[in-house]
């Protein structure tokens, strides 16, 4: 016994199976498509370019640091002389202080610097998820393409610097402090900052 229209209507569902397994696959040819290019133009964004962005961070901050300590030994060295302590023991460890803090200061810029480079990467890799996400939803790789070109010119803009702030501002300070230190009894220990020549003169090493 046959049933009419049966054998047509599991052709016509059969060709509507099949059309949508093709429209899924043509879907999924342009998702990998647009991955691809959005992949490509996300690419700039590697290790070396990172390491760049924490150069020039660092580069940045360097010369200011060099010169607030560059002001602020110069400025304990008179503080100190004009004390006539300048080859005391308390002036040693206001040098050693200061010598101590510029330590901190680079390991502060470094780190600070490397910041900048890790904060560059999250807003990258979150522009290149927002695009591949948006990608996903429509299957539009020419639009993925535009939104990944604009998204990392965004992304690659200079970062803005925050200020470093005064870094030895106490350790000027701390010059007056080491001759009234002085002048109460202390005598601290030996840093090896001074070396004493045969003839018993002293020397400031930096």
């Amino acid at each position: 016994m046959c049933i009419p229209g049966l054998f047509g209507q599991d052709k016509s569902a059969q060709n509507a199976a099949e059309q949508a397994r093709a429209d899924e696959a043509a879907r999924q040819g342009r998702i990998q498509a647009g991955t691809e290019r959005v992949n490509t133009v996300f690419g700039q964004f590697d290790e070396p370019y990172y390491t760049k962005v924490a150069d020039t961070a660092k580069a940045y901050y360097q010369p200011e640091v060099e010169r607030q300590y560059g002001d602020a030994r110069k400025a304990l060295t008179f503080n100190l002389a004009r004390g006539g302590k300048l080859q005391s023991t308390a002036g040693a460890d206001a040098f050693r202080k200061l010598s101590d803090a510029r330590a901190r200061a680079d390991v502060d810029v470094a780190s600070k610097a490397q910041g900048y480079a890790t904060d560059m990467k999250g807003k990258v890799e979150g522009q290149r998820g927002d695009v591949l996400n948006s990608l996903y939803a429509t299957a539009d790789p020419d639009s993925a393409y535009s939104s990944a070109t604009n998204a990392a010119s965004l992304a690659s803009s200079a970062p803005t610097y925050s200020s470093i702030g005064d870094l030895f501002s106490t350790f000027i300070a701390s010059g007056a402090n080491a001759i009234a230190a002085e002048r109460a009894g202390y005598r601290g220990a030996g840093t090896g900052l001074f070396s004493s020549s045969p003839k018993g003169s002293s020397r400031v090493v930096g």
